[in-house]
Parts: C-alpha cells; structure tokens; sequence
C-alpha cells in the first residue's frame, strides 16, 4: 500500500468513527425509538410495494443496509436482521439530519419522538433547504419552548390530499410520546388507526389530559378484531410492540449496520 493510500485509508477510519461517535446519544435510544417506529409504521418480513409502488420491506425500508435498493423478492429471515435494515437507515439518513438542525440534548423519550417524525416526513422537518436553516420546528426544540413545539409538530399532519386522520392522530402521539406520557412498547402494531380524533384533538388543540393518554393506551392495548389482524397481517397488525425490539442491545446487529454504512461512506468518497 503507498503513502497516500495509507494516509487515505486512516482519513477515512477517523472520519467513519467521529461520525459514530456523534451518534452515540442517540443509540442510547434506540430501543425506545424502534418501538415507536414498529407501532406507527408496521413491520413486514415480505418486500411489498408501497402507495407510490416503490419495493419496500422491513419498517417502511426502500434500501438494504448496504444502500441497494430492496428488490421485488426480497425477505427479513429474523428481528436481528430487521434491525441491521432499521439501524443502517437511521446512521444513513436519520441521525445526520437530527446532528445538522438540533443542538441541545435529547432525552430518550425526545429522541424517539422525533425520529418517527422524521422518519415518516423525511429532514424537511428540521432543516430549510432553500434558506439552509433550521425549520420553526428545529429552532422550537433548541429553544425547549413545549408551546411551539407542539404547534410546529402539528403542522406535520397532511398529505397532497389535505389534513390526514391517520396522520394528525400519530402527530398527537408521537407529542405524548416526547413527553413520556406514552410508553409504545407497551402497545400494540398499528392499532392507533382505532383512536377516535374527536377524543384528543379538537378545535386545533391537543387534549393532553391524563385521561386523554390514558384513552390512547386503552385503544392501542385491545386486540383488534380479527377481520383487521387478517387483512393487516403482513404488518404484524396487533403483535405486541416490544417483541420487536427484542434483541437490540446485541453487539453484533448493530455492530454489522455500521460496518455496512462504513463501506457505503467510503464507496461515496471514492467515486
């Protein structure tokens, strides 16, 4: 090897470990941040195709952990490999964006809270493209003004078509999830589709009550009907939430992710 392949080779081991490293606190949450996203979004084993035709398996994933995109045959053999997908797409894409726009620390609770968000939105919600800034929202939660953390985090809640049901009652949970009022191991996959709107949101404000958690929790703890767990089946439609994240404290699924997002980083800065 010469000089400045070696030199090369060690700029890029340094590079690859400063950029783990900054992502450490929010591993830290990675097991409340995986059920939060099994609860919302589902868990498939299968490549399906989603609302826009796209292949897509695993917990909403497009890519493998390697960066290739999913392919029509594609299958997740167990939930170590499922959270290899989950963990390559949260160094690849997640975390970044959540380094670029926020500056103060997060607890776990925070954390998971806005993943999902991003997760299901993508970074527009934290970064300005156009002004390259952070949003309202970004700078709502440098600031730790609840208030305005809330109103910028509601505003996430629409699709081309207008103001989405599904959506505006994830937005609500995911604010009860960030302020620890919501524990989304404990619930079941996707049953948030039974809340009932009226319950918790109304005239464009959040109930944030006791006994409005309390409903929530009540709602996504029932089996649903059996009609609902067959039709859904393929998303684990009902599974409790937290035997998905079982697993996850093991070394060698996480330590398999960034090895593969390592390669991908260096296969980038060689082109």
């Amino acid at each position: 090897m010469s000089l400045r392949d070696e030199m090369k080779e060690q700029r890029n081991a340094a590079f690859d470990q400063k950029t783990q490293d900054s992502f450490a606190a929010y591993r830290q949450a990675e097991q409340k941040m995986v059920a939060t996203l099994v609860l919302f979004e589902g868990c498939s084993y299968e490549s399906y195709k989603d609302i826009v035709n796209i292949d897509t398996i695993g917990i909403g994933n497009t890519k493998r952990p390697d960066g290739v995109k999913v392919g029509a045959r594609d299958r997740i053999k167990d939930n170590e490999e499922l959270l290899r997908y989950v963990s390559a797409h949260l160094e690849r894409e997640t975390y970044p964006c959540m380094k670029q726009a926020i500056k103060r620390e997060l607890n776990e609770n925070e954390t998971a809270a806005l993943v999902s968000l991003v997760y299901n939105c993508g970074p527009r919600v934290l970064w300005d493209k156009k002004r390259n800034k952070p949003t309202a929202l970004a700078e709502a939660i440098n600031a730790n003004d609840k208030s305005r953390i809330e109103k910028e985090w509601m505003k996430y809640n629409y699709t081309r078509k207008g103001t989405d049901r599904g959506l505006t009652i994830r937005r609500a949970m995911e604010v009860g999830i960030m302020n620890g009022n919501i524990a989304p191991e404990e619930l079941l996959v996707c049953t948030y589709g039974g809340v009932n709107l009226a319950r918790i949101y109304r005239a464009g404000k959040l109930d944030k009550s006791a006994a409005a958690y309390q409903y929530i929790k009540d709602v996504c703890s029932k089996t649903p009907s059996p009609l609902m767990m067959k039709k859904y089946a393929y998303f684990n439609y009902g599974e409790p939430v937290g035997s998905f994240v079982k697993g996850l404290e093991s070394s060698n699924s996480k330590d398999v992710a960034l090895q593969q997002v390592a390669v991908r980083q260096n296969m980038a800065r060689s082109l």
